[in-house]
C-alpha cells in the first residue's frame, strides 16, 4: 500500500502555497499577477495530482 506521505504530500503542499500566496497577498507584498499564479500553481499540483491518483485506481496495476 502507498504510504500516506505520497498520498497527501501534494494536497499539503498545495495548501501550504494557498496559504503564502494569500498571507504575502494581504501584506500587499506581491501583485495581483503573481497572486493568481501562485494559487493557479496551488490548484493545478492538487487536480494533477488527483487525476493521477484516480488514473492509477482504474489501472490493473
Amino acid at each position: 500500500m502507498t504510504s500516506n506521505a505520497l498520498l497527501y504530500g501534494p494536497y499539503v503542499l498545495a495548501i501550504a502555497l494557498a496559504i503564502a500566496a494569500l498571507i504575502v497577498r494581504a501584506r500587499d507584498l506581491a501583485s495581483t499577477t503573481q497572486f493568481r499564479m501562485m494559487l493557479g500553481g496551488a490548484g493545478l499540483l492538487a487536480l494533477g495530482w488527483t487525476g493521477f491518483l484516480v488514473a492509477l485506481a482504474r489501472s490493473d496495476l
